[in-house]
């Protein structure tokens, strides 16, 4: 074995002591022995504990943001469909003048509420988030193609950044806090 001043290289494992020392349950220990040398060139021991926040583990951030992004997401589908309900002969006119049959707002409205729901939940969530995320799209190339005007612009662009959010949740679930989640 190599020496470093009389001590063996297998003493820098880490140190339990200092490692059991740790206060903070989110960061990671690491914990060695470090050769510090003096002026007059002779190692001597010590223990030196650095904590780093441990990657491996997931974060409460981690844990937190993808249910609040679902429901934040869900909001809008909840909302909407509820609110088609007291004005269904407008919602009808609306869907018709852009050749789509008016018997589509209830398994609109369906889709919208039960869909919402689902993905706030976190219930099947990959699955809302797929219809959701098509019904986006979709409504998003029927409804809201007029480029002349703002508005329907920044609608499109909603309904598109909607799908965006939607893949995301096809892509890496609906994180910790979910139906889906439990086993």
């Amino acid at each position: 074995m190599v020496a470093l001043a009389g001590t063996k290289l297998t003493d820098l494992q880490p140190d339990r002591a200092c490692c059991q020392a740790a206060l903070y349950p989110n960061l990671r220990t690491i914990c060695r022995r470090q050769v510090d040398f003096s002026n007059d060139g002779h190692g001597a021991m010590s223990s030196h504990c650095k904590s780093q926040p441990d990657t491996n583990d997931m974060t409460s951030l981690q844990t937190y943001l993808p249910t609040a992004g679902r429901i934040f997401l869900a909001l809008i589908f909840i909302l909407a469909g509820l609110s088609k309900i007291p004005a269904i002969e407008g919602n009808v006119g609306y869907m018709e003048m852009f050749g789509v049959p008016g018997l589509l707002i209830w398994p609109t409205i369906l889709l919208e509420v039960v869909g919402g729901i689902m993905l706030a939940i976190g219930f099947k969530a990959r699955w809302a988030a797929a219809a959701l995320g098509a019904f986006s799209l979709v409504a998003a190339l029927i409804f809201h193609t007029d480029f002349s005007n703002q508005m329907e612009i920044t609608n499109f662009l909603k309904n598109v950044a909607i799908t965006g959010g939607m893949l995301y949740v096809i892509a890496f679930g609906p994180g910790a806090l979910a139906v889906d989640a439990r086993k």
